[in-house]
């Protein structure tokens, strides 16, 4: 569903916006909450974002807790790469918050 943000034609300089989910479990630990991590690659013609979902989080969740936490997730991650795209001045058509709202309706 969200490759469709690349496709739709937001920015004439990015095609993919990615959100890279890092989940702590036994194996990896990645110590952090929520989005960090913002890669702006204009050769690639891509943007992405971390999103990191603490063991605690989604031990002690339910499905619908956890649902919201990811989709708070990258609503703001969507936001923190439009501005690192803007402060690049690389412009964003702005009706991408409204299509990831839709996509994420879904969700």
């Amino acid at each position: 569903m969200f490759k469709q943000l690349g496709e739709a034609g937001f920015c004439d300089q990015i095609d993919e916006f990615c959100f890279i989910l890092r989940v702590d479990g036994e194996i990896s630990q990645w110590e952090f909450e929520g989005c960090e991590n913002i890669d702006v690659d204009l050769k690639e013609r891509y943007v992405s974002i971390d999103i990191g979902v603490p063991k605690e989080m989604w031990q002690s969740q339910d499905e619908d807790a956890i649902r919201a936490y990811l989709v708070g997730c990258m609503q703001d991650g969507l936001q923190m790469m439009v501005r690192a795209l803007e402060e690049k001045n690389i412009q964003v058509n702005t009706q991408i918050f409204t299509e990831l709202s839709s996509l994420l309706s879904e969700y």
